[in-house]
């Protein structure tokens, strides 16, 4: 190279270091430049300070910068990637040596424009790289990766990387001589509980593999090993809680549980977060207690719609006293949901000023999460002005939640606060589903704002009624199971009376499987316990035992549940029938044709009563 052509490169060098400094110097973040051998690459070292309002306080990330400067660089057509090339020496350094995290810095010096990579990430690189050789390779960096917008996905891989560093260290390291190394460390003690972190949270990351792979099981295995982990700390068995709370709530959905074991379940979880930062972090403490306000407040409104719908049904039913029942409880519900309600919002204004407010945004959302049903409710009871309340105040909530994700850097947070206003959205308040739209496009990331367009396409086609893909909808069974939770019957005890009742109830309101033989036959409750009578009544189920009945020939058969009645019957008066007609296939059992059959049924019985042909 001559005189001239490093003259020009130092130029161009010193305008790159200048656009770096430029961005991260007045952040209050230190560059130190470093001067040492060509051998190693390394231009910069970085370490990270946030804003505490009058001074700024070291945040303990540092990393590497190897900055390459160009005059001339070179996009790819799609203008997707900026071309960068390094040397094979310095990867395999970066990548087997190094002990700190490393960004690569491309400036665009003309364009006074700076990208970033990670490359201790790019397994493709590790099998170029070559601690002989002088050769260089091309490194393609995203465009997406321009600086400062996306200065905090920056901060997130450095933290990631650090993490895979220390993890690997551990895993190669001899276990003798990575104990000494603790022992002969004045800070061994604070070195070792900051590995066991970093180590239980690739366990952690690791979750996410195997919950993906619906690896419930497994999954589990790892949560409870954090979990039982003396040296663990709270932090983690935090976030190992969660994870627990999302594989349970993922089992439930599959197995088709009754929709009120899900707030249950996310209850039972935030109890346990409580008990566990009952001694700080004061961070993690105030998380927990938002997480249980929330869940304590997402069981009232499931429990107001399920009474909701009992109330409706008996609105027809002309049962007065069940009627009377059911709308006392679902007054007394909303009282106490509305009591709830105001406690979360509280909370949420608390948070706003709070220095702890980086750790709130997920428990934030959770305050709206569990709304959406008793606006249901408010609808379609034409309560238009609470609805508007706690749309209005549910939307505020949203917003702040998204503003402190947006922030950090918590674009699953961010999504589903955008998900849920769209859910809350309504055709005389719009405002939140526009905000949602608008909100996602501020997502740096391009997959993650996809995924969130995404996310907002379905949940804006779930609300207009469209099924989508993968949705599991909800069952005739379910709807019967929010009207039997909201009055006390205990669905989690498989072997309570009033359980077993109940499920032998649901599954015989639908009788057309043993009707389906024969248009003469015709089914129907005989005498009942008053226990079975009383769940009956409240919930418009058939519960008790059944009887069968020819409406031709005037057969009956009793039996303690629909299908011993059927396969008795069947058995003793219609398999050798000449009459037997079965019903035209593709038939289904309707309220109106069992009003029909029954009056069939009543004239026959009246005219074998009297001794004269019924009616034709």
């Amino acid at each position: 190279m001559s005189d001239v052509e490093r003259a020009k490169q130092h130029v161009v060098s010193a305008e790159g270091e200048r656009l770096l400094r430029g961005y991260l110097q007045p952040r209050g973040w230190v560059v130190r430049k470093v001067e040492q051998s060509e051998d190693y690459g390394i231009d910069f070292e970085v370490e990270v300070f946030s804003d505490e309002g009058d001074h700024f306080r070291s945040t303990g990330f540092i990393f590497k910068v190897q900055l390459k400067s160009s005059g001339k660089s070179r996009y790819l057509k799609s203008d997707s990637c900026v071309c960068s090339e390094i040397k094979k020496k310095h990867l395999a350094y970066y990548l087997n040596e190094l002990k700190v995290p490393v960004i690569v810095i491309h400036a665009d010096v003309n364009g006074k424009r700076l990208f970033w990579a990670a490359p201790q990430f790019d397994e493709q690189l590790r099998r170029l790289a070559d601690p002989q050789s002088e050769a260089k390779v091309t490194l393609r960096i995203r465009t997406a990766n321009e600086l400062p917008t996306s200065i905090e996905r920056m901060l997130r891989d450095v933290n990631r990387v650090a993490t895979m560093i220390a993890t690997r260290t551990v895993v190669s390291a001899p276990i003798p001589e990575f104990l000494s190394g603790l022992r002969s460390d004045v800070a061994g003690e604070a070195l070792a509980r900051d590995l066991r972190d970093r180590s239980d949270a690739v366990r952690l990351h690791e979750l996410q593999r195997l919950f993906l792979a619906r690896a419930y099981d497994k999954g589990e295995e790892v949560i409870n090993q954090v979990l039982s982990d003396k040296q663990s700390s709270i932090q983690n068995k935090f976030w190992a809680l969660l994870e627990q709370e999302r594989i349970t709530t993922r089992k439930l959905f599959d197995a088709r549980s009754p929709q009120s074991h899900r707030p249950d379940a996310t209850l039972a979880i935030a109890r346990k977060l409580q008990t566990l930062t009952r001694s700080g972090p004061p961070e993690l403490k105030l998380a927990a207690l938002m997480t249980r306000v929330a869940a304590q407040l997402d069981v009232l409104t499931h429990r107001a719609f399920g009474l909701f719908m009992n109330c409706r049904t008996h609105q027809e039913s002309g049962l007065e006293m069940w009627r009377v029942y059911a709308a006392l409880e679902k007054a007394r519900t909303e009282q106490l949901l509305r009591r709830k309600y105001n406690q979360a919002v509280r909370l949420a204004r608390y948070a706003m000023n709070s220095k702890y407010r980086n750790s709130l945004p997920a428990a934030l959302v959770r305050i709206v999460q569990g709304v959406p049903p008793y606006l249901i409710v408010l609808d379609r009871e034409g309560r238009k002005n609470e609805a508007l309340q706690y749309r209005q105040s549910g939307f505020q909530v949203l917003q702040l939640a998204a503003w402190i994700a947006h922030r950090i850097g918590e674009h699953n947070v961010v999504k589903f606060a955008a998900s849920l206003a769209v859910q809350i959205s309504k055709e005389d308040f719009t405002d939140p589903s526009d905000w949602a739209h608008q909100t996602i496009k501020k997502i740096d990331d391009s997959e993650e704002r996809f995924d969130a367009e995404q996310l907002l396409s379905r949940a804006q086609a779930r609300k207009d009624g469209i099924d989508q893909e993968g949705d599991i909808l909800t069952t005739h069974q379910q709807i019967y199971e929010n009207m039997a939770t909201s009055l006390g019957i205990p669905l989690e005890e498989p072997s309570h009376p009033l359980t077993r009742m109940f499920y032998a109830g649901v599954k015989d309101s639908d009788p057309t499987r043993a009707l389906r033989h024969c248009e003469h036959s015709f089914v129907s409750l005989t005498q009942i316990s008053l226990l079975a009578h009383t769940l009956g009544q409240q919930l418009g189920l058939p519960i008790g035992p059944k009887l069968m009945e020819c409406s031709k020939h005037g057969y009956i058969y009793r039996a303690g549940s629909l299908d011993d009645a059927y396969q008795g019957f069947n058995t003793r008066f219609c398999q050798s029938c000449p009459d037997r007609r079965p019903h035209p296939e593709g038939w289904e059992y309707t309220p109106e044709w069992h009003e029909q059959q029954h009056q069939t049924v009543l004239k026959a019985r009246e005219a074998r009563e009297t001794g004269r042909a019924p009616d034709a």
